[in-house]
């Protein structure tokens, strides 16, 4: 390895107090010395891949805190979505409790199974982004 030589130079206040900043940001990996010379390679264009990777790094970065907040609200939509079907289910034993029969319990799998098709279908189809109730919900549907 060729031998490095050692330069001095003066900066300003306000250019210090941002290269500190980065540092911190970068949580103190590297030297000071070693983030100017890597913004002075940028700068000559001498290294093309640290800008690179330095912009792939920042949307990562940005990208994983979206991700993660997507991720929660999918998780807790998908416990939403289990619990009104556990309702659902409830609620209509409770109705058919007269009549519990093999028929009745019949019948409610295959609501449930017609219920997942349709919303399959809904979500498939990017209905569930749109507002028009008669695409969502045909006549067909309304008059069961």
């Amino acid at each position: 390895m060729a031998r490095r030589e050692v330069i001095s130079i003066s900066i300003d206040p306000e250019l210090n107090e941002n290269i500190h900043k980065y540092m911190a940001t970068q949580k103190f990996k590297h030297s000071k010395s070693y983030y100017v010379e890597q913004a002075i390679k940028m700068y000559l264009s001498q290294d093309e891949q640290v800008l690179s990777r330095l912009i792939e790094n920042s949307i990562k970065s940005n990208i994983k805190a979206f991700e993660d907040r997507y991720c929660r609200i999918l998780a807790k939509l998908a416990k939403r979505s289990y619990a009104n079907t556990e309702i659902f289910l409830r609620l209509m034993t409770w109705q058919l409790a007269l009549g519990n029969t093999k028929e009745s319990q019949q019948f409610l799998e295959e609501t449930l199974r017609e219920a997942e098709k349709v919303g399959y279908k809904a979500l498939k189809d990017g209905l569930i982004e749109r507002t028009d109730f008669d695409i969502l919900f045909p006549k067909e549907l309304k008059n069961k």
